[in-house]
């Protein structure tokens, strides 16, 4: 039997609140989506405004046509749209939303979801926060991550990221979710500082080394991730500095890898190791590999970077390509540095399997000194070179990027938009720094110092105590990072001292 078919199936209470202008076709699109892995629905066709069902007789499928579309549940067997009567009373409402698993919620009214959390919490004003994640909002693109909700905020146009959302494992009663009720399940983390490259934005004049005795050991390191899984910690990204630099890299990922509860082992990378140390790398488990990569200019290469190392990163890409590695290369645009050459760039993607990501400037470190380039326009830019540019919905990795396709492209085109594009709604991640420091969030110095209980001499306690910790920085994660707002952000440090 398919495991799909052994694991309990959600219930979702669909809630879109508005009359049939449209809404409805992100759940005929989640149906679709939810179809494609395998779980029980009916087939269900999108018809203007109106769903069908190519099988009515089987009654899995109802649907009220003359009304508005304002509630949907979806079970194991069972698709069925629910037309909010007018005669609804708020017991009737709980019991429909109890008995869901999730609340899904599009357009993001403020006034209606209080109300939702008004019913579950059995109040009727100040609800409590929504602490096990079972509300998902979701919304137009423009307003994902800055709405101002408690709940974790997804595009309603990434409807893979929604299902991913829906048909995760229940967390465990012990997972990491914060005041704001987002689950972190991702953990970054810095194995060093230095770095083979001088990047103007990141450490154009070289670093100040922290002496290796103050660089966690890859066995501190393994330590503290297993401490993290045990909290619902699955996924690493392993980062630097320059994680290549460190002797050793494969045998730190292969240590992760087997780690009990973590499901994939990612790397960041400048590329220049890349090649030379893949074997090992693949060998260790490592699932998809980031390269950053700003040019591809040799002569600008050199001015951005201060090296001579272009070729070096293209051989390690199309080495990571070959071995069959999930990529993607990221690229950071600076105006009258880089930024003419985004069209060549992102044509990596169309004859590549391969993902190219704009990522717009962090005000962290040097890269305060830089004006950022808007994703936003980067858009409006592509759409005039690529006007069939469409979003792309498939799953592409753990991070906040909103991805498009181009027809006829082997690999998409990813936006990641920390100032034009907040997107701390759907934040999942801690980073663990390569002197032992556990950040809620790359905006502010918060930070947790795990050295002290590295240093206690009893293993159990030493896991008890890193597990506090963990909660420790996930109960610290503010609402939102500050970017825009430079005067206001807090972390004194360089980017290669916190990690990428």
């Amino acid at each position: 039997m398919d495991d799909m078919d052994t694991k309990k199936k959600p219930k979702i209470c669909y809630i879109c609140g508005v009359k049939n202008t449209g809404k409805t076709t992100l759940m005929a699109a989640l149906i679709q989506e939810l179809s494609g892995r395998s779980l029980n629905v009916a087939a269900i066709k999108h018809d203007g405004h109106d769903f069908t069902a190519d099988t009515p007789e089987t009654d899995t499928f109802r649907y009220d046509a003359a009304g508005a579309v304002e509630t949907a549940i979806y079970s194991q067997d069972q698709v069925m749209i629910h037309k909010r009567d007018s005669g609804d009373d708020d017991e009737s409402l709980i019991a429909l939303f109890s008995d869901a698993d999730v609340i899904l919620v599009e357009g993001c009214k403020e006034k209606n979801v209080r109300k939702i959390e008004c019913l579950l919490s059995g109040v009727q004003e100040e609800p409590v926060s929504n602490r096990e994640g079972r509300i998902l909002l979701v919304c137009d693109e423009d307003l994902a991550g800055k709405a101002d909700f408690r709940e974790p905020v997804l595009p309603s146009s990434n409807v893979s990221a929604i299902a991913d959302r829906i048909l995760a494992d229940d967390p465990p009663e012990n997972a990491l979710i914060d005041p704001y009720g987002r689950r972190a399940d991702y953990l970054r983390v810095s194995i060093t500082d230095r770095c083979n490259l001088r990047c103007a934005y990141c450490m154009p004049h070289g670093i100040e080394k922290v002496p290796m005795r103050e660089i966690l050991t890859y066995e501190q390191i393994e330590e503290i991730v297993r401490a993290g899984a045990a909290l619902g910690i699955k996924k690493v990204k392993v980062t630097g500095g320059e994680p290549l630099v460190r002797k050793g890299c494969a045998t730190l990922i292969g240590m992760i890898r087997d780690i009990p509860g973590i499901e994939e082992v990612t790397l960041t990378t400048n590329g220049v190791y890349l090649k030379d140390q893949l074997p090992d790398l693949i060998d260790a488990g490592l699932s998809a590999v980031n390269v950053s990569l700003d040019t591809l200019s040799p002569e600008k290469f050199r001015e951005i970077t201060g090296t001579d190392a272009l070729e070096q990163v293209k051989e390690g890409i199309e080495a990571a390509l070959q071995s069959d590695l999930r990529v993607k290369v990221n690229c950071v645009l600076q105006k009258n540095v880089n930024d003419v050459e985004w069209p060549n760039i992102a044509m990596l993607a169309k004859n590549h399997k391969l993902d190219v990501r704009f990522i717009e400037m962090m005000p962290i470190g040097y890269g305060k000194e830089f004006d950022p380039i808007s994703n936003a326009q980067l858009l409006v830019k592509m759409q005039a070179i690529w006007p069939d540019l469409i979003r792309d919905s498939n799953p592409h990795g753990n991070g906040p990027a909103l991805y498009y396709h181009i027809p006829g492209w082997e690999g998409s085109i990813g936006l990641i938009s920390p100032i034009h594009g907040k997107f701390c709604g759907s934040c999942n991640r801690l980073r663990l720094t390569s002197t032992g420091k556990l950040k809620p969030c790359l905006c502010y110095g918060t930070a947790v110092d795990l050295r002290p209980i590295l240093k206690e001499e009893d293993s159990a306690m030493r896991e008890q105590d890193l597990q506090k910790a963990f909660r420790e920085a996930v109960f610290l994660k503010p609402k939102e990072h500050c970017f825009e707002e430079k005067g206001k952000i807090t972390e004194k440090h360089k980017m290669s001292d916190i990690g990428g």
